[in-house]
């Protein structure tokens, strides 16, 4: 009866190390399959878990709630919660054209009123504004996933960047859907749009993300690329590896492409992330960089004026910064409130022609 129970016990366990090999096996392939799955399709998201402020994913809330750290922001409380919040915070750099909550985007728009070139829009004091809504969550042509900049032609068609979708939409003032093209460049390779202005020829500037790269998903080189109205690409550079969302203007009198770059400095510091602006020819050269010494933490959105100043908006120090053509600081304004004068995350930001 010994032997017995001792043959039977080592014949369970045998078998059991066999069942262990044998999943072990198996489980390098599915590993494999799974990541070739996510690969060919990067639209979709792997993780629930999505920072509002950035749009990075993760897996679990232990890691959410330390990145937040990096917004000096609380953890977050549930999914359903900071879902809400990253779609109410997300806007357009356009002061006539954002995006809602829902994929949508609000346009206003006047009768015999003169259209928008990029970032600016004319004052339209003698005109009723007529507010119009179009888009809606999904793929289909017309319709968003993320949508978060947008800039204007002199004809009045509204570029939308279709972030999620990795491609521009085209629209009337009165949003009717015209055209769309992926944001994609040389080889056929792609990049995910985080922001759009149009030059003083015309043309589109679009930054963003690469999309197929090996290497930490969420720590991506960048890309600025020159399309037409209608998508053919005309050049385009590259940018450093960052994980944070870009932004671009253009000073059509200079013809310099202006980039906003955040990165991460040292998680034991204070300063977490730094935040500067790039200055870029269209040939990909470096000018000089604009604010490095001012604090700013998560530089997104910016824009040009008539002068040529250049103005950022920081979404973590909830303030916006002004410098020269030539990069010299001059003010900022703004700070964490509800209040008169206050700003809370501020994302778009655009002047008029004046």
């Amino acid at each position: 009866k010994i032997m017995a129970t001792a043959q039977s016990s080592l014949g369970e366990q045998i078998g059991e190390e066999v069942a262990h090999k044998e999943t072990r096996s198996t489980a390098g392939p599915r590993k494999r399959q799974a990541r070739k799955r996510r690969a060919g399709n990067p639209q979709k998201s792997v993780s629930g878990l999505s920072c509002q402020y950035c749009s990075r994913t993760f897996k679990a809330r232990i890691g959410l709630a330390s990145h937040l750290r990096t917004h000096d922001l609380p953890p977050p409380h549930g999914r359903a919660e900071l879902a809400d919040k990253r779609t109410s915070a997300t806007s357009a750099p356009n002061p006539s054209t954002s995006a809602s909550s829902d994929g949508a985007v609000n346009s206003s728009i006047s009768d015999g009123a003169e259209s928008e070139t990029g970032h600016q829009h004319k004052e339209q004091e003698e005109h009723q504004a007529q507010r119009v809504t179009f888009g809606g969550s999904g793929q289909e042509a017309g319709q968003f996933s993320d949508p978060i900049g947008v800039t204007v032609s002199e004809e009045g068609e509204i570029f939308v960047v279709d972030s999620q979708n990795h491609r521009i939409q085209v629209f009337t003032q009165h949003g009717t859907f015209v055209r769309q093209f992926p944001t994609v460049f040389e080889s056929e390779k792609e990049i995910e749009p985080t922001g759009v202005a149009m030059d003083g020829e015309g043309n589109l500037w679009v930054v963003g993300a690469l999309i197929e790269y090996i290497g930490i998903d969420y720590y991506r080189p960048g890309r600025a690329v020159q399309y037409t109205k209608q998508g053919r690409v005309l050049r385009s550079f590259g940018l450093e590896s960052t994980s944070w969302n870009r932004g671009v203007a253009v000073d059509a009198r200079r013809n310099h492409i202006f980039v906003t770059d955040t990165r991460e400095r040292s998680f034991s510091a204070d300063e977490i992330t730094r935040s500067s602006v790039l200055v870029y020819r269209p040939d990909g050269t470096r000018v000089r960089s604009v604010g490095e010494n001012q604090g700013m933490k998560y530089a997104w959105y910016i824009t040009v004026d008539g002068e040529g100043n250049i103005l950022v908006s920081d979404v973590s120090n909830h303030s916006v910064y002004v410098y020269t053509e030539d990069g010299q600081f001059l003010f900022q304004f703004g700070g964490e409130g509800r209040g008169e004068g206050q700003l809370w995350f501020p994302r778009g930001i655009c002047t008029n022609r004046e």
